[in-house]
């Protein structure tokens, strides 16, 4: 079998840039890519601080796999073993979510709720890693003149197009996004052209000057400094945080939504009182589906320049591990990308 370079996920604390081995080949249905570039994830960071999260420790009921998996859902690369539909040197990127596609979930199009749910990067080897194996059936061709390293961007993108679309009419309301790692970035991005009023609040100033500086939005520090009057909050609650959930909930307004985005433990406590009485609105918003996938592409590919901003860090996969060390210590702000092909990291 061949031997890969990978970004290997053991256990927490614990993320190795090491030899892995591949398979001979792809399963049928399934493409080879050599990966171009793979994004890093606030769920790939909760992994190495506080996992196992969702990487299975003994083997997963569908894909049989478990640690040591190889990181990385966020997949830009070119095919070197495919199908008819995706010949040797097409260029795609993948959502890497399978679906049971039998259950109502899946057959309904919405296979983020299949409740037999499995991801490449998660239950699956990951494309943190010189090649991958992925579904056909998730991959979406790169128009010529869309940048790989921004193609990359759309499963986060698709993330956040659910994420806006969960939270319905803006009308009237202060939109609110709370925590602008990546995925609340890309919200912010999305609601730059907003007709009402958006703030994007974070405690780490590298995040909210890039905010600004790729928004024009307005920022603060702290929910505290969030204007109050009587506009009802559309908050996007993308930290994942048990204080930043407690504080959103004490400081919105009655009548207020929240969108919950940031993946939190199943622990995690929720201020029942106030939510009552002050009619609160909680919405989960899990990943995307297919068609927050293919709008999120077309997105790109209509603003590429204006996205391609949103990437501050195209580092090779050793370079990965140190991303990953440093997330929630200050970390530089936007979208790291690590690939074969990246710099070694250097901040």
């Amino acid at each position: 079998m061949p031997e890969m370079w990978a970004v290997v996920w053991h256990r927490r604390g614990d993320v190795r840039a090491q030899s892995w081995t591949l398979p001979d080949g792809p399963a049928p249905g399934w493409l080879r890519l050599r990966v171009t570039w793979c994004g890093l994830c606030g769920s790939d960071t909760a992994e190495y601080a506080r996992g196992p999260v969702v990487i299975p420790v003994t083997a997963h009921p569908v894909s049989g796999r478990h640690a040591p998996l190889v990181l990385g859902h966020e997949v830009s690369g070119v095919v070197i073993a495919g199908t008819d539909a995706f010949p040797a040197g097409t260029r795609v990127v993948t959502d890497t979510l399978l679906g049971c596609d039998a259950c109502p979930a899946c057959r309904a199009g919405q296979v983020n709720l299949c409740p037999r749910l499995t991801a490449i990067g998660q239950q699956l080897d990951g494309g943190l890693a010189e090649f991958v194996d992925v579904p056909a059936s998730t991959c979406l061709r790169v128009p010529d003149d869309l940048p790989m390293d921004v193609a990359t961007l759309a499963e986060p993108l698709a993330v956040g197009i659910r994420a806006v679309a969960r939270a319905g009419d803006l009308t009237g309301a202060r939109a609110v996004v709370l925590g602008t790692g990546p995925v609340g970035l890309v919200i912010a991005m999305l609601l730059r052209k907003a007709e009402g009023p958006v703030v994007a609040v974070d405690p780490v100033a590298a995040r909210r000057e890039q905010v600004a500086a790729l928004t024009g939005l307005a920022t603060a520090a702290d929910l505290s400094d969030v204007d109050s009057d009587d506009r009802a909050w559309v908050v996007f609650e993308c930290a994942g945080s048990r204080s930043a959930l407690a504080e959103a909930i004490a400081h919105m307004p009655a009548r207020s939504r929240m969108v919950v985005v940031g993946i939190h433990d199943r622990a995690t406590p929720i201020d029942m009182w106030a939510t009552v009485h002050k009619e609160l609105e909680l919405v989960g918003s899990l990943s995307h589906d297919r068609g927050d996938f293919a709008a999120a592409l077309e997105h790109l590919t209509a603003d590429a320049a204006a996205y391609a901003g949103l990437i501050t860090h195209r580092t090779d996969l050793p370079g990965a591990v140190h991303a990953l060390a440093l997330a929630g210590h200050d970390a530089p702000a936007g979208k790291v990308l690590a690939g074969p092909k990246g710099t070694p990291w250097t901040t």
